[in-house]
């Protein structure tokens, strides 16, 4: 259930992200148009919402899959491992387990 949650969290969060970004552009294009602003067609607007939400979530998934070692903000905040942290930190207790025993093959 921890993983809903810190999926829903991280939506939340990419939503509101791109949601101010989307603005930000939008006042720019308010400056540039001004009051022809009402050439600009539905589609485009459209589309620029999708690539300004497409590559809100993507840097998003990047940048803390690379930062905080896989951990986004939604899975800090509910206390989720991710699967790679998993796996690393039983690899690491397999070797020094087996280092412990004396057994090099790892």
């Amino acid at each position: 259930m921890k993983r809903f949650w810190a999926a829903v969290i991280d939506v939340v969060i990419c939503y509101i992200l791109s949601s101010i970004l989307f603005g930000c552009v939008w006042g720019i294009f308010k400056q540039v148009y001004g009051s022809d602003l009402h050439t600009i067609s539905r589609m485009t607007v459209r589309g620029l919402k999708f690539v300004i939400s497409f590559l809100t979530y993507f840097s998003y998934s990047v940048l803390f899959d690379s930062l905080s070692q896989g951990n986004t903000l939604g899975r800090d905040m509910t206390g989720y491992l991710g699967l790679v942290e998993k796996t690393i930190i039983s690899i690491l207790q397999k070797k020094e387990k087996n280092h412990m025993l004396g057994k090099n093959y790892f």
